[in-house]
């Protein structure tokens, strides 16, 4: 049988760059998406590489603000998925607590929990400039509020030209942010031990 073989000895979330490129890959194979990701996934590639070092310096600026803070992390439906993504690096690398929400929906109810000043909160916003207008709109307006309770209001811009290349470009970033706030908050990036201790939990009460 045609396989595609990743890598193995890492934990699967340090291997997206594979994942993700034999998925594509596979979809292709199957005529699901068209073959014109190759061009986005190589610029992306470009990218990266170019923007490496200015990369890891915004990474560790970043990090240096989010030390002993909750982090809360805000994106619109363009980027919800690298949101996500954040934040489960920020629980298994940093081991830190913090959550997501996504605009416009947080319109309709966590913008009304905004009512303490809390400096203990960073919130960080992942930004596009091809966001819909209306959300761009939105965003300023969610600034305006959050400033009046916290002080800590980062802002990440995507770099990159198609969607994918600017989605892995903020997913890169955003790792490195989680790995060097593990090692700010003196944590093995890799230990997961209380999932694997789940896992014996449950298979024990299996067998």
């Amino acid at each position: 049988l045609d396989c595609i073989l990743v890598p193995g000895g890492f934990p699967p979330r340090a291997c997206l760059g594979y994942s993700l490129t034999q998925l594509f890959y596979v979809l292709s194979f199957f005529s699901i998406i068209k073959n014109d990701f190759e061009l986005d996934l190589k610029s992306a590639v470009r990218l990266l590489d170019k923007e490496e070092g200015e990369i890891k310096a915004l990474a560790l600026k970043v990090t240096a603000q989010l030390e002993n803070k909750l982090p809360v992390i805000y994106s619109t439906t363009f980027n919800e998925a690298v949101a996500i993504r954040f934040r489960q690096q920020l629980n298994e690398n940093a081991k830190l607590l913090c959550w997501h929400q996504v605009i416009p929906e947080m319109n309709h109810n966590e913008l009304v929990g905004w009512r303490e000043k809390n400096d203990k909160i960073a919130v960080i916003l992942l930004l596009d400039p091809d966001e819909f207008e209306r959300n761009l709109t939105r965003i300023e307006i969610n600034k305006a509020v959050i400033k009046k309770y916290t002080s800590n209001l980062i802002e990440i811009h995507s770099k990159g030209k198609s969607k994918l290349e600017k989605a892995l470009y903020l997913i890169h970033l955003c790792d490195w942010i989680s790995c060097f706030l593990a090692d700010k908050r003196g944590y093995d990036a890799n230990e997961i031990n209380v999932i694997n201790s789940l896992k014996a939990e449950l298979a024990n009460k299996q067998s």
